[in-house]
């Protein structure tokens, strides 16, 4: 055969035979070989926000904390730019359109049903973002001067155990108040001067002051245990109204009313204090603080039988909201709540009593009232920023 023929031929059959085999031999290769591992997209790490809330003033400390700044900032990415406003007027005195055009992220009230008076005045709608949660809380005590505390004890409306002072009638309390029951009638050698009267922040405007009053209305209804229903308001209404009035001009900051009670400006215009106990507690921890030598010589905390709790919320209006309660959440953020005298409400953290040596506090209060529901809180809010609305 000729030449030319046979070898382009040959290279035909080496080429028809080299595809056929290529791939068995590199698929046999292939098989034989370790597996190669697989990359998996991550997640985007979310981009750094700052984002514009407005909270109580008594957590003002707390979001200004240096660690807090910074653990928010390490390992949530976010930084909290804040005003302070009282917990019912963020809630009912901002309108949505209002709360659009300042780019508000997040509301932090520090009542829970914060929250129903919200959805009451806004659409969940209108907020996309929109989530609530409760965060810590801090029973509401009463700070008093020895002279008022030895005159509620000689009438019967305090007792001291385990080395703590509670005010166990507090509808008696009440009563005094209402009646307008001087401090010479309990205690015929008292020093003090005046009528038998509890001071707070503005109740229409703050929350510490709000919760002193549905205290005080759950008495008036008949049982400080039971929360105030719609049937009970024809008659605690314009009680609550009268004591209102009796307390003369009030702070419509937390922060404000116990800045002047602790500096000795107002612990006798109002021997009865209300505050939150996680401002004492905070307080017994302050560079300078004179707490050890004024506590139980100068002045006692009661703690109310039953007590009232400010349950912290936050109330996400934006997606960006949302990331400030899983911060808020964390076990780390909850430990450094419990620095600033919020307890805890998540599980496993502990509120170590060690962290405030210089104050002793019950563990565990036992009697504790509830809010009434969002309607008699609407009624008894507007009646307390309107007489008229008290009928």
């Amino acid at each position: 055969m000729n030449r030319r023929v046979v070898i382009p031929l040959i290279l035909l059959v080496v080429i028809i035979v080299a595809a056929t085999l290529i791939p068995t031999i590199l698929s046999s290769l292939q098989a034989s070989l370790p597996p190669t591992a697989v990359l998996v997209p991550t997640a985007t790490a979310p981009q750094f926000a700052t984002l514009n809330c407005i909270i109580g003033s008594e957590k003002q400390p707390f979001f200004n904390d240096p660690d807090v700044v910074k653990a928010l900032s390490d390992k949530f990415q976010i930084a909290v730019h804040f005003t302070t406003q009282g917990s019912i007027a963020m809630v009912s005195q901002l309108s949505s359109a209002d709360l659009k055009a300042q780019a508000i992220d997040c509301l932090s009230p520090s009542n829970n049903s914060a929250s129903a008076l919200f959805e009451k005045n806004h659409k969940k709608a209108d907020f996309p973002g929109y989530q609530t949660a409760d965060i810590f809380y801090s029973p509401l005590v009463m700070p008093a001067v020895a002279e008022a505390r030895d005159a509620e004890n000689q009438a019967g409306v305090v007792q001291q155990r385990d080395g703590f002072y509670y005010v166990v009638h507090v509808d008696q309390l009440g009563q005094q108040i209402s009646e307008q029951a001087l401090w010479t009638s309990l205690a015929s050698a008292s020093t003090l001067s005046g009528y038998v009267k509890v001071g707070s922040t503005d109740p229409a405007a703050s929350n510490s002051g709000n919760l002193l009053y549905f205290l005080l209305g759950n008495a008036f209804a008949g049982d400080p245990l039971q929360a105030m229903q719609m049937s009970d308001l024809a008659k605690v209404l314009p009680i609550l109204s009268r004591v209102k009035h009796s307390q003369g001009l009030q702070a419509t900051r937390s922060e404000d009313f116990f800045n002047r009670w602790i500096s000795g400006v107002a612990e006798y215009q109002y021997p009865l204090g209300w505050v939150y106990e996680s401002q004492i507690l905070e307080y017994s921890n302050s560079s300078g603080s004179d707490l050890q030598s004024r506590l139980n010589s100068e002045f006692s905390v009661l703690y109310p039988e039953p007590d009232i709790y400010s349950v912290h919320q936050v109330i996400a209006l934006t997606p960006a909201g949302q990331r400030l309660i899983t911060a808020l959440q964390d076990p780390q953020l909850q430990a450094l709540a419990w620095k600033h005298g919020f307890r805890s409400m998540s599980s496993g953290v502990t509120d170590d009593p060690a962290t405030f040596p210089n104050m002793k506090f019950p563990a565990r209060l036992t009697s504790v009232t509830s809010l009434p529901d969002p309607n008699v809180i609407t009624r008894v809010v507007a009646c307390l920023n309107d007489d008229a609305q008290c009928q």
